[in-house]
Order: structure tokens, then sequence, then C-alpha cells
């Protein structure tokens, strides 16, 4: 026998189901699976708190709605990336602002009438 619970994820609902033995790693591998967020990215929010194992050893429900959040690999890759340039660029604008600042004097030359 099963139970059916839903899960919402950045505004798509995902009905589940879940064998009755099923637990809190059973429900993040089906969730990768669904939504490509790995099972460490994944947070689940029951009721305005955060699911944990104790309440996942109470066993889940038939009817339950949870929230999701987290990020793909995918995601968390490329904020990396962009924190990485990010980062760099900063690294670039200190080292400038560090070095002394070169005072640059124009000198005009001024064509000599007394030469005619």
């Amino acid at each position: 026998m099963a139970i059916s619970i839903i899960v919402a994820y950045r505004g798509v609902v995902y009905p589940i189901q879940l064998a009755l033995s099923a637990t809190l790693v059973d429900l993040h591998a089906q969730l990768e699976q669904l939504t490509s967020v790995p099972p460490l990215n994944q947070k689940l929010i029951y009721k305005g708190r955060r699911v944990d194992s104790a309440l996942a050893d109470t066993g889940f429900k038939d009817g339950m709605k949870f929230q999701m959040l987290g990020s793909t690999s995918q995601q968390v890759s490329a904020i990396s990336a962009a924190d990485d340039e990010h980062a760099k660029s900063e690294r670039i604008m200190r080292g400038r602002a560090l070095k002394p600042q070169v005072k640059v004097r124009s000198v005009f030359l001024i064509p000599s009438i007394m030469h005619q």
C-alpha cells in the first residue's frame, strides 16, 4: 500500500507516491529524480518547520503537503563561477588601488615664431 503526498518546488506541484515504510532518504531520492536537486541541497518544509529525521521517523501520512527549497548542481556551479569572477575582479581593483598614483603632466610645445 502507498500514500500520496504533495511537494511544491518553485511553483510546480509534484504529487508523490510513497510506500508506508518510506524514509526521508527515499523521499529525497525521488525528489532528486523529479527536480534534479541533490538531496544535500534539498530543504523540506512542513507546516512552517524544516523536516528532519525526527519528523520522518514518525511516518509520512496520506495527503501531507511539503514545500521544498534548494538549488540544482548546475545552479550552484553557476553561482560559484560568478563568485569566483567577482573575487577576481575585486583582487584586481584592490591591486590597482594600492599602486601609487602617477600624475600625468601634459607638455605643450609652442612653435616658435622666431625662426622666420
